[in-house]
């Protein structure tokens, strides 16, 4: 139901808080969630809703837009963020899902294009009936968003989207990481709540969240917030190496039986027995400049192995992790060599079948598994003993590999651990790679554990390490925590804020003909604090149909669930390059809106 917060000015809570800002008979909305709202404008004693004034174009903000195509209605969006609105079936048939490292949160664009009327542009004014709306950049949340101040029954209010969610507090930490590893949304929100401080406003309505009346705290707050994120989270750059064309030969002996390749992207390793056989340790791109965006492999470092390690047979490789810089040269590998891969249970599925996911840094071709390694099993390769184990961090779907070889304990680490002027630093967070407070831990504890001599780094070469080094990583990622649960309104469903993959549908990008059917898996993770009851509701492409067309159940705390899905394509649907369905959910009451998406091509028929 409406809540009126002023005379002229009223809230709906929905997928989003919906404003309501009242002339006469008429109305203005400050986003628009579900489109529920249409039907309690009678409540404020409205009979025409004249424009909807987007602050971004996540779908939990427009997801009802559809419900005002033929009506008197008009639409004004972000001049940064339009094209989400009226080309995003443009988007989907060209968005990148493979060999990803753009992190932003375009992933909410809405499924099909709709008209926006109006752009926003920064610092101007929109004008509507006796009320005037400053737009002021809010870059931070998404890239072009927006708060919108305006006087409102004699205070100046500010319209602030999810740039602030409660004092020293957002809605969702993952959306300030737009570039790979890198943490420019924080920078960029910290000049935007500078703006929207300057703007001098008397209450903040955030999107998500309750209104603020103190907004000088709240931001300064959340200021202070984001420079301790900030400050815990940066690293300084590795030493500057020269750089070297990949003509050369660049594997080098790291102990007797150990080789690598510093140049590679990433670097790779190489166990050689006494008899000439080989190990191999990932195995990527030649060079930096062979992966993203390129990301084409070519042939690397084989016959320089044969030539200054005496290898004559690789009998398999062990990738780190999934991503397409450790893994790009494994096909290759298998069709010329008859290589086995050996990869570890958490992330074998990915690189066998990659499109099922939508994750970064997926590899383009499958990767037929060998052997799945289980957690902490120990393996035997031509006397060497070795043990594999689940290591998330840099990504949930990683592993570590432990072994001695020469008098040395190593740790075949990937992008866990990386280099810096500063000493070894965390490969991360990376949101969205799959991360949760405290995924460093577990990897970091093994490894003190362990206590190895040199680690086998994705990007640094051979890192030496010691406990004092690793209890200082360990102490970052405590702070790390720290920093996280600071910034969000309630402490113990962080990762809430933190995880963009707790709901998600797999296949990610399916293939089917006109009148199809396509097997689908619905995963939910509940980060609540408390059991929790959830619907779920999908939303296919018009013609189309779900089976079953709802889901209801409940969920203890911390459980994840696996749910099956039945789509049929219309048995009339046109050739598509990619057709989205998206997947509506309220979890423990609260309505995320269409918090996840699917792909699906439908071919021609024969």
């Amino acid at each position: 139901m409406l809540e009126q917060l002023s005379p002229h000015l009223y809230r709906y809570r929905d997928t989003c808080n919906v404003y309501l800002v009242v002339s006469g008979s008429a109305a203005l909305a400050i986003d628009f969630g579900s489109g529920e709202i249409l039907g309690e404008l009678a409540g404020a004693g409205v009979d025409q809703l004249e424009w909807v004034l987007h602050t971004h174009h996540h779908r939990d903000q427009c997801q009802g837009d559809w419900r005002l195509d033929g009506t008197d209605t008009r639409i004004a969006v972000p001049r940064r963020e339009i094209s989400f609105l009226n080309y995003a079936g443009s988007f989907w048939r060209h968005k990148r899902t493979v060999s990803n490292y753009e992190m932003q949160s375009e992933f909410q664009t809405l499924a099909e294009s709709l008209p926006a009327h109006a752009r926003l542009p920064d610092f101007e004014y929109f004008r509507w009936r006796e009320y005037s709306f400053e737009v002021l950049p809010s870059p931070g949340h998404t890239k072009g968003s927006i708060s919108l101040l305006a006087e409102i029954d004699g205070r100046r209010v500010a319209f602030c989207g999810d740039l602030i969610a409660a004092p020293g507090k957002v809605h969702r930490i993952h959306d300030l990481q737009w570039g790979y590893n890198e943490f420019d949304g924080i920078n960029a929100a910290a000049v935007s709540l500078r703006t929207l401080a300057r703007g001098r406003p008397d209450q903040l309505l955030p999107s998500h969240g309750e209104a603020m009346d103190d907004p000088a705290g709240a931001i300064e707050l959340l200021r202070t917030n984001l420079t301790q994120l900030y400050n815990v989270a940066k690293h300084t750059p590795e030493v500057p190496r020269e750089p070297q064309i990949s003509t050369g030969h660049y594997m080098r002996p790291i102990s007797e039986h150990v080789w690598a390749n510093r140049n590679s992207e990433s670097n790779f390793y190489a166990l050689v027995s006494d008899n000439g056989r080989a190990l191999l340790l990932d195995y990527g791109f030649p060079s930096t400049d062979h992966g993203f965006p390129l990301s084409r492999f070519g042939d690397h470092s084989l016959q320089q192995l044969k030539e200054v390690a005496g290898v004559e047979k690789i009998d398999a490789v062990i990738p780190s992790h999934y991503h397409d810089d450790h893994v790009a040269g494994i096909p290759f590998l298998q069709e010329r060599y008859g290589v086995e891969v050996w990869a570890h249970r958490v992330f074998a599925p990915i690189i066998s079948d990659p499109l099922r996911y939508n994750l970064p840094c997926l590899m383009r071709e499958p990767i037929r598994v060998d052997r799945v390694l289980e957690d902490g099993e120990e393996f035997e390769w031509e006397g060497y003993r070795l043990q594999a184990f689940h290591a998330p961090g840099h990504t949930h779907y990683a592993s570590q590999v432990f072994f001695s070889a020469d008098n040395i304990r190593y740790a075949l680490t990937g992008d866990n651990i990386l280099g810096s002027q500063t000493g070894p630093r965390l490969g991360g967070p990376i949101y969205r790679n799959r991360y949760n407070v405290g995924s460093f831990r577990p990897t970091l504890r093994a490894l003190s554990e362990y206590s190895p001599q040199l680690l086998l780094t994705g990007h640094s070469g051979a890192l030496s390490v010691d406990h004092e080094q690793l209890d200082e990583l360990m102490a970052k990622t405590i702070d790390l925590e720290r920093a996280f649960k600071d910034l969000v309104v309630d402490p113990d469903e962080v990762n809430f804020a933190l995880d963009p993959q707790f709901f998600f549908v797999r296949p990610y990008w399916a293939f089917a003909s006109a009148g199809e059917e396509v097997e689908l898996e619905v995963h939910l993770t509940n980060h609540c604090a408390h059991a929790a009851e959830f619907d779920i509701r999908p939303n296919p492409p018009e013609g189309w149909a779900f089976t079953p067309d709802r889901i209801k159940g409940s969920l203890r705390e911390g459980e994840s669930v696996r749910l099956q899905l039945r789509l049929r394509v219309a048995a009339d649907a046109a050739p598509a390059r990619r057709r989205v369905a998206t997947y509506d959910l309220t979890l423990a009451g609260r309505r995320f809106g269409q918090e996840a998406e699917s792909l699906i091509s439908v071919s021609a028929n024969d």
